[in-house]
């Protein structure tokens, strides 16, 4: 290999490294913007909006899908709500997890989910 070849080859691993830490930092500004984005105290329908499609009228009827499980929340406006840090944490939720999340707050699962929440 011709040193003029490993020269080159140097400078464009270099550049595919920086490339990929300009990508990187997009990704962590785009979290940080988001987050910042959100208002202190969040409703259920738009903390529903940033978690799923499904439909809302799923999450109000069974309020254990809720954050922090249907629990922790004041009425900001009439309107039941949440602090941001609470519906941060709720939107890493799965089913999988959502036993030990709602053990946190005293509240009890129905058997198929707390079934989904064992396998």
């Amino acid at each position: 290999m011709k040193e003029q070849e490993y020269q080159f080859q140097v400078l464009d691993l270099k550049i595919t490294q920086a490339i990929s830490l300009i990508r990187e930092n997009r990704e962590i500004e785009a979290k940080k913007n988001f987050t910042d984005s959100l208002p202190a105290w969040v409703d259920l329908e738009t903390a529903v909006k940033l978690k799923t499609n499904r439909s809302i009228e799923t999450y109000r009827s069974k309020l254990f899908l809720q954050p922090c499980c249907g629990t922790n929340y004041k009425l900001v406006g009439g309107i039941k709500s949440w602090e941001k840090s609470d519906v941060l944490e709720w939107l890493k939720i799965t089913d999988n997890n959502l036993k030990p999340y709602a053990e946190r707050f005293g509240v009890t699962l129905p058997a198929n989910y707390e079934k989904r929440s064992q396998e």
